[in-house]
């Protein structure tokens, strides 16, 4: 299964003004999920990150997920 996430952020400048953590931003972040089982899935994803005074950031995520122990019945 694949994926796409945007975001676009922006903050009011004040108490923290000048906060260059708190300027405009916007990511994209594409992923793909594998289902191993009906109890664990796998997911890469990946991230670009533009931050309008400190620059662009890319990373990589992976996510590990699985259950344990009882739980409700499910259709998978």
């Amino acid at each position: 299964m694949a994926g796409l996430r945007g975001d676009w952020v922006s903050g009011e400048p004040g108490a923290y003004y000048p906060d260059p953590d708190r300027d405009t931003r916007w990511r994209l972040a594409p992923n793909l999920t594998w289902y191993l089982t009906e109890f664990s899935k796998l997911r890469l994803q990946y991230n670009y990150d533009d931050r309008k005074n400190l620059g662009v950031d890319h990373s990589v995520w992976l996510q590990v997920e699985f259950m344990l122990g009882a739980h409700a019945a499910h259709k998978f």
